[in-house]
């Protein structure tokens, strides 16, 4: 596999990384109730799963679950957030990447790596991003501000309502 491979690889997962989904949700949930670190947590048990999904991908099973009704709902009982519909679409993004005079299971092994190094790399900025939110709007002084703000338009919605009658 060549280096222009592994960059078309990464221009094609990118997007789909970037669409929340259940990775995005859990660490928001995380952070939110938790800390950064469970966010972090979080983001490398997604790393975990994209590597369940190459090994799969590698056998053809991605191939089986986005083809049959069935096979996904037989696959979603199993495997729960593991195993989910949009981490199995993404490797079925890696055919076009693939030199077929070379062994399979070694190449999806390495746009495995690159794709969870993606993965990682996206929510630990999400952890971030949402850590600091979180610590500034988690202050007595921001829940004041939102108080004074929400009661000066409900004053200023009812002076209007007084007014328009």
């Amino acid at each position: 596999m060549q280096w222009h491979q592994v960059l078309g690889f990464v221009a094609a997962v990118t997007p789909l990384t970037l669409i929340p989904g259940t990775s995005f949700t859990l660490v928001t949930q995380q952070v939110m109730a938790g800390s950064r670190s469970d966010g972090a947590l979080v983001a490398l048990g997604s790393a975990c799963g994209l590597l369940v999904h190459a090994t799969f991908a590698a056998v053809g099973l991605s191939a089986l679950v986005m083809s049959s009704a069935q096979a996904l709902t037989l696959v979603k009982l199993l495997g729960g957030n593991v195993l989910n519909p949009k981490a199995a679409s993404a490797y079925l993004t890696l055919v076009p990447f693939l030199t077929p005079d070379r062994p399979i299971a070694p190449q999806v092994a390495a746009l495995a790596v690159v794709h969870a190094a993606v993965v990682i790399a996206w929510l630990l900025f999400c952890t971030s991003v949402i850590a600091a939110a979180r610590a500034a709007v988690d202050t007595p002084r921001f829940r004041r501000g939102m108080t004074r703000l929400a009661g000066a338009v409900l004053v200023a919605f009812g002076i209007r309502t007084a007014i328009a009658r």
